[in-house]
């Protein structure tokens, strides 16, 4: 595993333990689903969404971020500027990140 990932997932990390959010889902579900997606036509862009395990990618019932790099620079973004699960994961490329 490369730093730059490495880096990336220590922030994301540390962001989602402080979400109320994710711990919403924690104490309903009590666990969750994971994904990631690089984004391959931008390499310095990678998605990251967290659903219940079963949910589908169509259904509005993710909370999805972007993780955006420049050389050791990372800025993360969140869909809609909210870390509410409310967004499609199929949509992740058409998103607005705030």
């Amino acid at each position: 595993m490369d730093v730059k990932r490495v880096i990336a997932m220590v922030i994301l990390l540390s962001i989602c333990s402080l979400s109320y959010a994710q711990e919403r889902v924690i104490v309903d579900r009590d666990y969750y689903k994971n994904e990631y997606i690089d984004d391959k036509t931008a390499s310095n862009k990678e998605y990251f969404g967290w659903s219940y395990p079963g949910a589908s990618y169509s259904d509005s019932v993710w909370r999805i971020c972007r993780l955006t790099y420049t050389g050791t620079t990372f800025v993360v973004e969140w869909a809609s500027g909210d870390h509410e699960f409310t967004h499609k994961m199929s949509e992740y490329e058409l998103l607005t990140y705030e």
